[in-house]
């Protein structure tokens, strides 16, 4: 996997009013993905959107809450997807 590239792809899918605070990967190739938005449409939006990103597949939201932040409210987002390990053939994208 080329971080820099996923990173970058995946910070270029992130709507206006919606930010990432952690991206995790786990030893089998689980990402996890958390951040605050300003709305839970920008949030259906980043989550589309990341179905579309070469090198990960199965992205589903796992969980939403709202909470605030500096004061103002926000919704806190989860999302998980899986990566695609370089020895694997790529799956077919999620439409």
């Amino acid at each position: 996997v080329a971080w820099h590239h996923l990173i970058d792809d995946v910070a270029a899918q992130l709507p206006e009013g919606t930010w990432l605070d952690r991206i995790t990967v786990d030893t089998s190739g689980n990402t996890f993905m958390t951040g605050p938005s300003n709305s839970e449409d920008g949030i259906y939006e980043f989550v589309k959107s990341l179905r579309t990103v070469t090198g990960l597949h199965e992205v589903a939201l796992e969980g939403t809450q709202p909470t605030n932040v500096d004061g103002e409210p926000v919704t806190k987002y989860e999302i998980s997807s899986k990566l695609i390990q370089s020895d694997q053939p790529a799956p077919e994208k999620d439409e």
